[in-house]
């Protein structure tokens, strides 16, 4: 991660009750060796199948030298215990995290285009995967996430979430078992962008585009 960048953290099904007690019931932090380094909460996103995530940043710049581990305390939730949690001192403790020199661009100066590729459905498993691709040009390599608004055109009903840009490619929808964004059956829908850097310096958010959810059987997710 860049120095002054942002952890995204995603907690999936029973494990989401911990995301609004962030910082409140639950202290989260970055800790290398005997250092501590407090994370402010910037958002909550919950997603609308069993996902909610959290974007986080570290009050003070992060040394190229240490190596860290995200801590989440006082998981005392003993009805769902999250993975990987140590039991004996009921924290949840990350891998390493490690950090590089960071990438400076301008977000806002970028002259970017997105354009819906493709539509995807599979409905073997746990439930249909349904994803919408749309491709993101004129990037570089500091903009690693893109904002991403859908609104339901005949419910009205909006969720926002910070999706990952791979390979040049962005994905809206929802895996079998859960998803950022969920289709209903509810006509059309509206999506906006706005890109990000790893600091999350935002862009100026997209016109707006329209698209239908997949409803066509395909062989790949």
């Amino acid at each position: 991660m860049a120095k002054d960048g942002i952890i995204i953290v995603e907690f999936y099904s029973s494990d989401q009750y911990i995301a609004e007690g962030l910082n409140k019931r639950h202290p989260v932090s970055l800790k290398s060796g005997q250092t501590t380094i407090k994370l402010t909460v910037l958002e909550v996103l919950s997603g609308d199948y069993q996902l909610t995530q959290v974007i986080l940043r570290p009050d003070t710049i992060l040394s190229e030298k240490e190596e860290y581990r995200l801590y989440i305390e006082d998981l005392n939730n003993k009805a769902f215990p999250p993975k990987f949690l140590n039991e004996k001192s009921r924290n949840w403790i990350s891998g390493p995290i490690t950090v590089k020199r960071n990438v400076t661009t301008d977000v806002s100066a970028f002259n970017y285009m997105i354009t819906e590729t493709k539509k995807t459905l599979v409905s073997y498993g746990c439930g249909p995967a349904s994803w919408v691709y749309f491709n993101v040009s004129g990037l570089d390599s500091s903009t690693l996430y893109v904002r991403t608004t859908v609104k339901s055109l005949r419910s009205g009903s909006v969720t926002t979430y910070v999706l990952p840009i791979e390979n040049g490619q962005v994905r809206v929808g929802h895996g079998m078992c859960s998803g950022a964004f969920y289709f209903k059956n509810a006509g059309d829908y509206e999506v906006t962008f706005t890109l990000t850097d790893q600091s999350y310096n935002k862009s100026i958010t997209s016109r707006s585009l329209v698209f239908s959810q997949p409803v066509k059987a395909t062989d790949e997710e």
